[in-house]
């Protein structure tokens, strides 16, 4: 028991007293994300359309008027939502190609398998869509959709390029991210609405993957004996 005056300062007081207030902008980060994390469930759940800002301040504990503040509007906030959506999907992927084995045939089923299981994400796969027809008459969405789809095509060359065997120019790189690019996205939209099943969107990306391979790999080789 501590003897003299004074009070004993438990490690818990030292923890109360060590914490500081959220400055501004940890504060809009953090409002950011409950109404981010809000907003996808939402959306998920209900759709694009069917969702309104009121539902989403409100299961994010927040106003309209704070929404509003860090986003322009419902179209803004739902492109976000799936700006980070598919970041996360190309980081999972990219780690995932990382630690496959090194041969063209490991990388290919790395991707195969992680489409298995992406693919089966219809919810998302429904929002995008959903949210890309009702603002298609929309300029400045467009124009957001547009520069973001630059900026993940920019990533998904990246990981490309890493994973190639072969060296090739910036000009291939970019044509094979948008074949592969419209590929996944004609597949999963495919197979969301029952055109394809699950099999044969595998094999249609298996195909497409190796063709788009055998074509780098022969390039790379004439112009190596040129």
């Amino acid at each position: 028991m501590p003897s003299g005056k004074g009070v004993a300062v438990t490690n818990g007081d030292r923890a109360v007293r060590k914490a500081r207030p959220l400055t501004r902008a940890e504060m809009q980060r953090q409002t950011r994300e409950e109404v981010l994390n809000a907003a996808e469930a939402l959306f998920l759940a209900g759709g694009y359309r069917d969702t309104t800002v009121a539902q989403i301040a409100v299961a994010a504990g927040r106003t309209q008027g704070a929404i509003y503040a860090n986003f322009a509007g419902k179209e803004y906030l739902c492109l976000e939502v799936l700006q980070r959506r598919a970041l996360t999907i190309l980081g999972e992927v990219v780690a995932k190609l990382g630690s496959a084995g090194s041969t063209v045939d490991d990388k290919v089923e790395t991707i195969l398998e992680t489409w298995g299981v992406l693919s089966q994400d219809v919810g998302v796969i429904t929002l995008a869509a959903d949210y890309i027809l009702a603002t298609r008459s929309d300029p400045e969405q467009q124009a957001a959709l547009t520069g973001q789809i630059k900026a993940l095509k920019a990533l998904i060359g990246v990981a490309v390029s890493a994973n190639l065997t072969v060296s090739v120019s910036v000009a291939q790189v970019d044509r094979v991210v948008t074949a592969l690019l419209t590929t996944f996205s004609g597949l999963a939209f495919g197979q969301a609405t029952g055109l394809v099943t699950a099999a044969e969107a595998g094999e249609v990306l298996e195909d497409t993957l190796r063709v788009w391979i055998t074509s780098l790999e022969s390039g790379a080789a004439a112009a190596a004996l040129g």
